[in-house]
């Protein structure tokens, strides 16, 4: 074969195999980056829902305190 066919081929498999490569690190750090965020969204909603509560707590201990100390 001559020498030009073999460099080419050559390169096109490196070319490919890198390509496959990098995809697949490309898509690993993506789903550990979006496995991070679910986490991180899951304490929030957990806070919120505290929050929320809390709040209906006060409203609750305000209007009792509004009713009762008049």
């Amino acid at each position: 074969m001559n020498i030009n066919i073999t460099v080419a081929i050559i390169s096109l498999l490196g070319t490919v195999f890198g390509s496959i490569i990098g995809a697949l690190s490309a898509s690993k750090l993506v789903n550990y980056r979006l496995d991070i965020l679910e986490k991180k969204m899951d304490n929030l909603g957990d806070i919120l829902r505290r929050v929320d509560f809390v709040e209906y707590r006060i409203e609750e201990i305000d209007n009792y305190v509004k009713d009762n100390c008049e």
